[in-house]
């Protein structure tokens, strides 16, 4: 039966009338908003936990550097900070002894307004080479790091760690598919 055909009867027949969403989201919703002040603190301390949890990993791979150590080589403008984010995930810094952007040959970094931070489809072409020779957990080259700054909300761009490195090589990129 075309969809133009059918009757109020056979579109209920095929799932749930419209009518109990109605219910169902004046039940859910103080459901939600009474569990919110259990979940959030909890989905939050989670969060800490797994990128303690992979700063831990990094280090015994011997891919950790700590931020004061690191620090008189940015002041210098060696080497080049890649910085990984994702809608709603962590901003994880590393650092190369590399010019990233030098040493991918013609790929070019994509603007940062065109990066995917939402994680659909396949990634820009720099952007794979990049998590693939820099910041891959297995085969990465480029050392974690961890800034003792507060970033400012929605994505860190470039212009964070220039206004702090004028003369360094920032990189921004997205985190793949796990």
């Amino acid at each position: 039966m075309p969809a133009a055909a059918q009757t109020p009867s056979s579109r209920s027949q095929r799932g749930i009338s419209p009518l109990i969403g109605i219910p169902l989201v004046l039940v859910g919703l103080p459901l939600a908003l009474l569990f919110m002040p259990v979940w959030l603190p909890t989905a939050m301390a989670a969060h800490a936990w797994r990128e303690h949890r992979f700063r831990k990993q990094m280090r015994r791979a011997g891919r950790f550097i700590e931020w004061p150590d690191l620090l008189p080589r940015l002041q210098r403008s060696e080497g080049t900070l890649i910085v990984e984010q994702a809608q709603k995930d962590a901003v994880r810094v590393w650092w190369t002894d590399e010019n990233v952007a030098r040493g991918a040959g013609t790929l070019q970094p994509p603007q940062e307004s065109d990066l995917d931070y939402f994680r659909r489809g396949e990634p820009h072409p720099f952007v794979r080479w990049c998590h693939e020779r820099f910041i891959a957990v297995v085969g990465g080259i480029a050392m974690l790091t961890h800034p003792p700054y507060k970033y400012p909300p929605g994505f860190v761009g470039a212009s964070f760690f220039h206004e702090r490195f004028p003369g360094l090589a920032v990189v921004i990129t997205v985190k793949q598919q796990a």
